[in-house]
């Protein structure tokens, strides 16, 4: 848990909070400034909780971590690559969500 790091102290703490509790929400939204390490949390967050180890810390061994240390996890959607979320990702988004596992 100590991987995830943001400037802003009141995310970085509810982010932890759900890790520590296990609990988690089905979906977030992180928005904001380029440099505010935002992406890196993001990706250390995905990685704590799809971990194969499952001790709430990402090993960045197991196939999960690697998965999602390419972006290329299954369980993890990213949009707005160019800073925008662009309708066309959000109707795609739509359609795969009613797909079934």
């Amino acid at each position: 848990m100590e991987n995830i790091t943001l400037k802003n102290k009141k995310q970085e703490g509810y982010l932890k909070q759900q890790l520590t509790s296990g609990e988690f929400v089905g979906f977030m939204l992180f928005v904001g400034q380029k440099g505010t390490g935002r992406y890196k949390a993001i990706s250390d967050f995905t990685a704590s909780i799809l971990c194969d180890k499952g001790n709430g810390k990402p090993c960045m061994m197991c196939d999960s971590c690697k998965l999602v240390a390419s972006e290329s996890h299954p369980d993890m959607i990213r949009l707005g690559g160019e800073g925008t979320i662009k309708i066309a990702e959000i109707r795609e988004l739509q359609k795969s969500l009613y797909l079934k596992p």
